[in-house]
């Protein structure tokens, strides 16, 4: 499976599902860049990370993946995610349905200096950012 990223709300919020393996991860960041420089709008764009399609044998790949990922960010041996996290463009990251990367994803949070919030469901992490950001509609769902 290869990474998926679609706008959600476009300029503002960015959807990204299907990332198991490292390589996986590596191709998100590169896609992400591309989206911040190319289409992302002020004051920001939001990324939900949505796991929740992924089941079973996928999930746990996933959690191998992410695993091997978050190595390379504390070895710093991944750029892409350096300038995805110090992108003057990026907003809140939100990770849905992914309870047992919460640990590494804070982390990884922490080093980056990100602000991140983990949600069940993608309409309880829409929720939250139209608490968090004034701009977006109020009717987004």
């Amino acid at each position: 499976m290869t990474a998926q990223v679609r706008w959600y709300l476009e300029g503002r919020i960015l959807r990204i599902t299907g990332c198991i393996t490292r390589d996986d991860f590596r191709e998100r960041d590169r896609i992400i860049l591309d989206f911040l420089d190319t289409g992302g709008k002020a004051p920001g764009v939001h990324l939900l990370l949505d796991n929740s399609p992924l089941t079973g044998a996928e999930y746990q790949a996933f959690l191998q993946g992410f695993r091997e990922y978050s190595d390379e960010i504390f070895a710093r041996t991944h750029p892409e995610l350096r300038r995805v996290s110090s992108h003057y463009l990026l907003g809140w990251v939100i990770s849905i349905a992914a309870p047992e990367a919460r640990y590494l994803g804070e982390a990884i949070a922490r080093a980056g200096q990100l602000k991140r919030r983990e949600c069940a469901t993608v309409a309880e992490a829409i929720e939250f950012l139209k608490s968090v950001d004034e701009t977006l509609p109020r009717d987004l769902v």
